[in-house]
């Protein structure tokens, strides 16, 4: 009888120590209040939030296949992190997405309308996220981005780098926390708030794709990429392309 009972010790003591060791072990733990983060090799860990407002963190190096769920708060999905560029679109809640090299994760309920989502993309790589149908906060880091922000009324912050903004649906607004302000390109995009920037009217677009146009002015000369894309009127005045 002590023979058996020191040997079962033995082995619960030894597959203990393995299953700690081992790098398949889930590693989603909670790193602060209604905060989880995510490290080392993650595989098939589901992560499901609470209703009030979650932040799920990846943590440089993590891989394997996670699922996030929303709670239905105010949620954010950090990838700053990660060394390369990311893609993530909240929309796509069919199925698990490559995310980073090794990493896939499947969002489920980051659709709710209204809801306000926060995507933190890698710092160091260029970034390519599309928001849902809520309002959005997309970020960029320092290389090229991509940020679409669907529906909602969103807020894309590309970082540095010369990115593409498009924000889609919604009044939708850019903002730049360090340089970086030039060379992006703006697609529906409302307001422009990055530093020395203009504030746009409600309804325009910061490049020359907007219905509606209000200039002074009888002389005017544009060069246009796409001369039929241009619609509207100024003030009756005739336009000629260069």
């Amino acid at each position: 009888m002590k023979t058996t009972l020191r040997h079962c010790l033995q082995l619960c003591v030894l597959s203990l120590l393995m299953l700690v060791s081992t790098t398949s072990f889930a590693q989603c733990l909670n790193s602060g209040p209604n905060e989880v983060t995510c490290s080392g090799n993650s595989n098939g860990t589901t992560v499901v939030g609470a209703v009030a407002d979650d932040t799920f963190i990846f943590a440089a190096g993590v891989i394997g296949d996670i699922t996030v769920i929303s709670g239905g708060g105010n949620d954010s999905i950090d990838l700053s992190a990660l060394g390369a560029g990311v893609t993530l679109d909240l929309s796509n809640g069919a199925g698990y997405q490559t995310v980073a090299p090794g990493l896939r994760l499947w969002v489920q309920g980051f659709d709710t309308p209204g809801a306000n989502y926060r995507v933190l993309g890698s710092v160091a790589g260029g970034n390519t996220l599309t928001g849902a149908a809520g309002n959005d906060t997309l970020v960029g880091g320092a290389g090229i981005d991509a940020l679409t922000g669907g529906a909602g009324d969103d807020i894309l912050d590309g970082a540095g780098g010369a990115d593409t903004l498009d924000g889609g649906l919604g009044t939708d607004t850019r903002v730049n926390a360090g340089a970086g302000c030039t060379g992006d390109v703006l697609v529906s995009i409302e307001t422009d708030l990055c530093p020395a920037a203009p504030v746009l009217p409600a309804g325009a677009s910061a490049i020359p794709t907007m219905s509606e146009w209000s200039l002074l002015g009888t002389s005017i000369a544009l060069a246009l990429v796409s001369w039929a894309r241009l619609r509207g009127r100024i003030h009756g005045k005739r336009i000629s392309p260069k």
